[in-house]
């Protein structure tokens, strides 16, 4: 991934963001990047544009060309897939 550090590294340093942290304490930074692998093209670009690259959500809705509110979903979308494939690699 890019040299703007892991989804791991991230999130275990930014204590605000909840969503994904049972899923940092549980596996490690080659296992997250795995499974950010296995999202589909959307959810992979919310999750690399917040987590590696560190892009505002409205920034990442210009990129994207598409609403606040569907980055939002698709962010919120990828969390839950993410807990699902976690949950297979226990």
């Amino acid at each position: 991934l890019e040299d703007g550090g892991s989804l791991h590294e991230i999130i275990s340093n930014d204590p605000h963001d909840v969503a994904i942290r049972p899923l940092i304490d549980k596996h490690n930074k080659e296992t997250m990047e795995k499974l950010v692998q296995q999202l589909d093209a959307r959810e992979h670009r919310v999750i690399i544009a917040m987590y590696w690259e560190g892009m505002p959500l409205r920034s990442i809705s210009v990129e994207l060309g598409i609403s606040h509110t569907h980055v939002a979903n698709a962010h919120r979308s990828a969390l839950k897939r993410l807990r699902v494939l976690a949950k297979s690699c226990i």
